[in-house]
Formats: C-alpha cells, sequence, structure tokens
C-alpha cells in the first residue's frame, strides 16, 4: 500500500514537473534566453516539490504507462498554453517597439539579438528589456508564480482544460495584442506622423531640399526625443499591461 501511494505521487510529481518545466520555457523573463535550461530545470523542480507537498489529495497511480504518458503530453501542452498566454502581453510592447522603430527608420540597421527570437529592432530590444525590467520592479514574478500555483488548482496535474472555452480565450487575448502596442506606441508614432508631414510640406516649397537624406536623421532625433518625454507616461501605461499576465494564466485555466 505505502508503495502504491509513493508510485503516485511519483507520478504526479512527474506531471507538475513537466507543467511548470513547460511553462517556464515560454514564460516571461523566466523563458528569457539568457536564463540557462539547467536554471529552468532546477527551478521547476523546486516549485514541484514546494507545490506538491500541500495538495490535500490520494495521489492513486496510472493505470498503465500509456495513460501515464498521454498524461505527460497533455501537461506539456497545457503548460505551453498557460506559457504562451503569459507572453502575449509581452508580444504586444514588441510590437509597439517594431512599430516605431520601423516609422523611425531604424530597421535599416538590423542588429542580430539575444533577447529575441529572430532579428529585431533597437526599439524592440529597448520596449522588451524596458519590460522586464518593470516586471521585475512590480514583483511581477511572485504574481505569476502565484497565478501558476492556482492554474494547478483550477486544472489538476493529469486533467484537461474546457475545451470549448479554451479557442475563445485565446482568440479574444490575441486579439487585444495589437491596439495594446498601438496605445504604448501612439506618443512616438504622433511625432512621426507630424514629422512626415513637415518633410512633405517642406519638399512642396522647397523643392530642391533632399527630403530623404535631411528625413532618416531627423525622425531619429524626433523619435528618441518623443519617446524620452513621454517615457514618464508610458512606464504606467507598460505597468498597467503587464498586470494583465497574472490575468491571463488564469482567465485560460479556469
Amino acid at each position: 500500500m505505502d508503495f502504491s501511494l509513493s508510485a503516485g505521487m511519483l507520478e504526479h510529481g512527474a506531471l507538475v514537473f513537466v507543467r511548470l518545466l513547460s511553462v517556464l520555457s515560454t514564460a516571461p523573463v523566466f523563458g528569457h534566453r539568457s536564463v540557462a535550461m539547467p536554471i529552468k530545470v532546477g527551478l521547476a523542480f523546486g516549485l514541484t516539490i514546494v507545490l506538491l507537498m500541500p495538495m490535500q489529495q490520494s495521489f492513486i497511480p496510472f493505470a498503465d504507462g500509456l495513460t501515464f504518458l498521454l498524461a505527460l503530453a497533455g501537461e506539456v501542452l497545457i503548460g505551453l498554453l498557460i506559457g504562451f498566454v503569459s507572453m502575449l502581453v509581452f508580444y504586444a510592447l514588441e510590437m509597439a517597439g517594431g512599430i516605431i522603430g520601423m516609422e523611425m527608420g531604424l530597421y535599416f540597421a538590423f542588429s542580430i539579438s539575444p533577447t529575441l527570437p529572430s532579428q529585431g529592432g533597437m526599439m524592440q530590444q529597448f520596449y522588451v528589456l524596458l519590460s522586464i525590467l518593470i516586471f521585475l520592479s512590480m514583483n511581477g514574478h511572485h504574481a505569476f508564480l502565484l497565478a501558476l500555483s492556482r492554474t494547478l488548482e483550477a486544472v489538476p496535474p493529469g486533467s484537461f482544460m474546457q475545451s470549448d472555452v479554451v479557442p475563445e480565450t485565446l482568440i479574444r487575448l490575441s486579439s487585444a495584442i495589437f491596439p495594446s502596442a498601438l496605445q504604448i506606441a501612439l506618443p512616438v508614432l504622433a511625432a512621426l506622423v507630424l514629422t512626415d508631414l513637415a518633410l512633405a510640406l517642406m519638399n512642396r516649397v522647397m523643392p530642391r531640399i533632399y527630403v530623404f537624406v535631411l528625413g532618416m536623421p531627423l525622425k531619429m532625433g524626433v523619435g528618441l526625443a518623443t519617446l524620452l518625454v513621454t517615457l514618464p507616461l508610458t512606464v504606467p501605461l507598460v505597468r498597467q499591461t503587464l498586470e494583465q499576465v497574472a490575468r491571463n494564466m488564469l482567465l485560460i485555466a479556469r
């Protein structure tokens, strides 16, 4: 009897570990490329022990190995889904940086970034790092871990999410990415659009001026100056956006 209970606890512990590792591999901050995989594995293992001990339930072992493997695969999918949903807010901030960088002309200077999965502009890097710093300063990682523990209560190890709720929630959360990105980028974007209008008017008045040569450094200067001036207003907006991370995780796991 003792062996049966201990075997069941090990199996459920493996399910929790796999889910946590899947979440941490794709989650904000923890899923960062600069965080080595051994650190993620160790953190997932430690969290598994912490979260598994308070569970007041009898750990009944699975009937056969195939059922256990299917449960493991389900935990991987659940973990990746929760991690993806938690990253949607950061995708919005990254998109805001991409919009600003494109309008400023910084995409002519592509840089290989270790913080992004692909080549990204400098403004994307700036907004990603800014969002990570704000997320840590507001103890977002604490809220993330708390929400992660609550997802284990909402969707216990070995069970599955409600299939009719997940697609609707994903569509609703994903559709909010672009409006959030546009809202964050709007001050700098408006200044750059006004700069374009001024350059167009200047070109009509003085056709001999090389507007393209003049416009590139001018737009970069205006963009950086506007970003510096509006940064105190942008930070609270970014903070408000980052507060949705834990809420999104609980929405997808309800």
